[in-house]
């Protein structure tokens, strides 16, 4: 994530000798033994299961304790490496996921290490583990489905190419544009002419609608000649209700009657009926 182009070099394959030398102890002290040996080693750890933990071999209290400290030593230098990225990780949800990736599993260890000094038996142990980590992981799950929408946002932004200051710039003068000058009024208005009068193009112009909105330009510009019309319908007196939608903005009746009694539930005239005074 932090170094996408890089080739992977042969000592980066360290990182897996401790795994294999994990999966080696375990295929030499179980798997390579006689069904004799082996029906032993499965009765050995049922007694732990059922009656407490027993006495732990130095082997096994060795594998156990230096394979979480690996794994815990993994995931901490992970954190650092997260941390010191900044803005090489190109998605910011990604990089928060991951952040939280690690120091879950960090808790996890932390948390199982701790019960380690309890007097439980293995099975309450391994209970504990379970609930642990499956919380944990059918956390991320959800996590990973419904990320904060700030994240979701911060990526739109970063795939668009716009900074963190040309957003803001452009949102403020697009607010502009429509607040003070008005420029829904204008019934040829499209979003290739609102981004050429921004000094932008309709991707960028398009993207933070969107993400600041909600909605899409067409959704935005008829909200806001809707806002227009119904100031009108309910102070002008001089003008006739089509006049009205022209004024705000529409280019036809047909569809300023549409789009009103669609956002305001009644027609232009029941609405000026209903507000006059």
């Amino acid at each position: 994530m932090t170094k996408p182009k890089a080739p992977i070099k042969w000592f980066q394959f360290i990182h897996l000798l401790p795994a294999i030398l994990a999966i080696l102890v375990a295929v030499t002290n179980y798997h390579v033994l006689s069904i004799k040996d082996k029906i032993e080693y499965v009765a050995y750890f049922r007694q732990q299961m059922l009656e407490g933990d027993g006495s732990k071999s130095f082997l096994e209290f060795l594998i156990s304790n230096l394979f979480r400290v690996y794994t815990l030593t993994y995931l901490l230098l992970a954190w650092r490496c997260l941390v010191r990225s900044k803005k090489q990780v190109a998605s910011p949800a990604k990089k928060w996921f991951s952040k939280l990736l690690i120091s879950g599993f960090v808790l996890v260890i932390t948390i199982t290490s701790i019960i380690e000094w309890f007097p439980l038996s293995v099975n309450y142990r391994f209970s504990f583990f379970l609930l642990v980590f499956s919380t944990h992981l059918f956390g991320l799950i959800y996590i990973y489905f419904n990320p904060p929408k700030y994240l979701v946002k911060a990526d739109k932004y970063r795939k668009s190419g716009l900074t963190s200051k040309e957003e803001n710039d452009l949102l403020q003068r697009l607010v502009v544009c429509l607040d003070e000058e008005e420029i829904f009024k204008d019934p040829l208005l499209t979003l290739p002419k609102l981004a050429r009068q921004l000094g932008t193009n309709g991707h960028y112009l398009s993207q933070i609608i969107n993400s600041s909105f909600n909605k899409s330009f067409n959704e935005l510009i008829n909200e806001y000649r809707v806002k227009k019309a119904c100031v009108l319908l309910g102070n002008e007196k001089s003008q006739s209700v089509e006049e009205m939608g022209e004024t705000s903005g529409f280019a036809s009746a047909s569809s300023f009657f549409r789009v009103f009694k669609k956002q305001i539930g009644q027609t232009p005239a029941q609405y000026r009926k209903s507000h006059s005074d």
